[in-house]
């Protein structure tokens, strides 16, 4: 019969040991994860208001910022819109559309939105193909 002989108990030594450090290092790292989770609504769509629309498109602008909220928010964080050109968008749009399954009057409020912002914000416009491309248009 074989004798098993207890391990001994060994005692942290000064090198794996909690330091002062510890604080501050978790404090950066919940810094690090909750600030980009704060991000405001008006910071990744902006409101119609503060966009220089016309009158006569504000309410149909307006709902497809809604869309485009409610929409990506489904699946993922709402991105930035100014986190993306005009080209990123023109390809970016077209395949959300087709992953979400929104309908083709919602894509073109979607995409008026989006250009009016990337318009207003000093980018290029998006090409028009994108609604062209609109299969629901």
């Amino acid at each position: 019969m074989r004798s098993t002989t207890p391990i001994p108990h060994r005692q942290p030594t000064e090198a794996i040991a909690p330091t002062r450090q510890w604080p501050r290092v978790s404090i950066l790292l919940a810094a690090a994860i909750l600030v980009p989770a704060c991000m405001s609504l008006e910071q990744i769509a902006p409101p119609i208001a503060t966009l220089a629309a016309p009158p006569e498109r504000a309410s149909s602008l307006e709902q497809g910022r809604l869309i485009y909220l409610q929409t990506c928010s489904r699946c993922h964080a709402a991105p930035r819109i100014l986190e993306y050109t005009p080209a990123e968008w023109d390809t970016i749009l077209p395949d959300m559309f087709d992953e979400s399954d929104l309908a083709g009057p919602h894509r073109r409020l979607v995409t008026g939105y989006v250009t009016l912002v990337m318009q207003r914000t000093g980018s290029a416009p998006l090409d028009s193909g994108i609604a062209a491309s609109d299969p629901g248009a």
